[in-house]
C-alpha cells in the first residue's frame, strides 16, 4: 500500500489555480523520466488519471475533494472516496514545475452544492434542488422594493399576469408577488390583498424595463378551498389600483 505525506500549495494568479509543490516519502519520481515528458503528454496523463479516479457508478461512490483543481471551492474536481489521488496529484505538480498549462481554470465563487453526485459515470458535485418558485409567499416589504404595476389580468390558464415597468437595462431582474395576510377578508366575494416586489433592484442604467410575470393561482385556490365550503369567486387587489375578479 502506498503511503506518502503531501503537502499542496495552491498560487492562485488571477483566476487560474496552480498546484505548486508536492512531497512524497516514495523513492522514484511521479514518471519514470519526468524531465522527458512535454507538458502536452503530463496534462494528457493527468487528464487520465482524473477520469479513472473520478469513475463513479452511484452517488454515494462520490466524495473526495481534489483540493486546488480549482479557483472556486466548489468548483473542485471530486473524486471517488476510495480512489488513491497520489498520482495524480504527482503529475499535476510536475505540470507546475515545467509551468505547464493545467486544466485547472474555474470561476472564483463557490456556489452552494448539496454534497455529491455520480453525473455520467463521473463523481462532481451536486447542485442544491431549486426552491419552489415564491408564489403567495408571506414575504414582507424587506425583501424588495414595490414596483410599478401597469397591467394586472388573470389568463384562459388559471394564471394571474401582472405587466410591470421600471428603470434600468443592464440587468436580469427577478419579482415576488406575496400574500402577507395568507387569509382572505369576507366578503361578496372573498377578497386576497397582494403585494409585487422587486426583488433585485438598483439597476444602473436609466433605460425602461418591462416586464411579464405569470404567477401560478394553484396555491391560493387551494388556500379558498379549506376557508370556504361553497362559492367559485374572489377577489384579488394587487396595489389600490388594480382589482381583479377571478372565477375558480
Amino acid at each position: 500500500m502506498r503511503h506518502a505525506l503531501v503537502m499542496l500549495a495552491v498560487l492562485l494568479a488571477g483566476c487560474s489555480p496552480v498546484i505548486a509543490e508536492i512531497r512524497s516519502t516514495e523513492t522514484g519520481d511521479p514518471d519514470p523520466d519526468p524531465t522527458e515528458l512535454t507538458c502536452d503528454q503530463v496534462v494528457a496523463d493527468l487528464l487520465d488519471e482524473a477520469t479513472r479516479i473520478r469513475s463513479c457508478e452511484e452517488d454515494a461512490d462520490c466524495g473526495q475533494v481534489l483540493v486546488g483543481t480549482s479557483c472556486g471551492c466548489t468548483h473542485d474536481w471530486v473524486a471517488r472516496q476510495d480512489a488513491d489521488a497520489g498520482r495524480f496529484y504527482d503529475l499535476a505538480a510536475l505540470g507546475a514545475d515545467k509551468q505547464c498549462e493545467l486544466p485547472f481554470d474555474s470561476p472564483c465563487d463557490c456556489p452552494a452544492a448539496d454534497g455529491f453526485a455520480c453525473v455520467d459515470n463521473q463523481c462532481d458535485w451536486k447542485p442544491p434542488a431549486p426552491p419552489p418558485p415564491p408564489h403567495f409567499t408571506d414575504c414582507t416589504a424587506d425583501m424588495g422594493e414595490p414596483v410599478s404595476v401597469d397591467r394586472m389580468q388573470i389568463s384562459r390558464e388559471g394564471e394571474l399576469v401582472v405587466d410591470v415597468s421600471h428603470g434600468g437595462g443592464c440587468a436580469e431582474h427577478e419579482y415576488v408577488v406575496c400574500w402577507p395576510a395568507q387569509e382572505f377578508e369576507v366578503g361578496r366575494p372573498p377578497r386576497a390583498r397582494l403585494e409585487m416586489l422587486h426583488l433585485t433592484p438598483g439597476d444602473p442604467c436609466d433605460g425602461i424595463v418591462a416586464d411579464e410575470v405569470r404567477v401560478d393561482l394553484g396555491p391560493m385556490r387551494e388556500a379558498y378551498s379549506e376557508q370556504f365550503d361553497g362559492g367559485n369567486a374572489m377577489t384579488l387587489v394587487l396595489d389600490p389600483l388594480w382589482t381583479v375578479y377571478w372565477f375558480r
